[in-house]
């Protein structure tokens, strides 16, 4: 089974075999297929940028070989698409990993600009905060499940602790609930339920998902 999804010029295939071999059949049965077709359309692959993850529940890891024209491309143990880390586990450590470097170095960077004292008021921080915080919840409907293990809420939460400080003019002695409720910022996990629910909408027309994103807030509030 061949499924493939695009995004402007980045084109995944998700390819579902149960041995090796027959990924690897596919693969090349599908290339052949694609390829005249972006040579007619004056399009190319970039094949040193092609990336390839083996996602496999086996506790024996595996690495797949593909072939694209000349270059060989090997599985990583993850890959990086449309700025989601998927990983061979799909348990996406590496994406809460990697966005809590990039939300914790802008976190700093923002933090310049508002002091604990003499800083912005605490409206003006929550609009400084909201841009470490949609670093954090990028992509959170698909990988929001990672919340759930301790290991990514050690890399996640105090970050966004941080932001909340921020915002409440707190210090680092206040606890991680205080922050949140006296700052008046969704705690993440509940902010992905809430982007859950939302997404399962995604269906209804504009002015319901409006209603829809009102209601959902009122239950991430209670």
């Amino acid at each position: 089974m061949v499924t493939t999804a695009a995004f402007a010029d980045d084109i995944a295939l998700v390819i579902i075999g149960k041995y090796i071999e027959d990924i690897q059949n596919l693969f090349k049965k599908t290339l052949s297929i694609y390829t005249p077709w972006m040579d007619d359309s004056g399009l190319k692959i970039a094949k040193h940028k092609t990336e390839a993850v083996l996602i496999s529940s086996r506790k024996k890891r595996e690495t797949l070989k593909l072939q694209v024209g000349d270059c060989e491309i090997k599985s990583q143990p993850s890959v990086r698409y449309l700025g989601v880390m998927i990983d061979a586990r799909l348990c996406f450590k590496d994406q809460v990993e990697h966005t809590s470097k990039k939300a914790s170095a802008v976190g700093e960077a923002l933090s310049r600009l508002m002091p604990n004292l003499g800083g912005p008021k605490p409206r003006r921080r929550a609009l400084l905060s909201s841009v470490v915080m949609s670093i954090l919840t990028y992509g959170i409907v698909i990988w929001g499940s990672a919340l759930q293990l301790q290991e990514c809420q050690r890399r996640i939460y105090p970050v966004c602790r941080q932001m909340a400080l921020r915002v409440a003019s707190g210090f680092r002695t206040v606890s991680r609930d205080a922050a949140h409720v006296i700052s008046g910022l969704l705690p993440i996990e509940i902010l992905a339920e809430e982007q859950r629910r939302i997404y399962r909408h995604r269906n209804s027309r504009v002015a319901d998902i409006d209603d829809c994103r009102k209601r959902e807030r009122q239950k991430s509030l209670q």
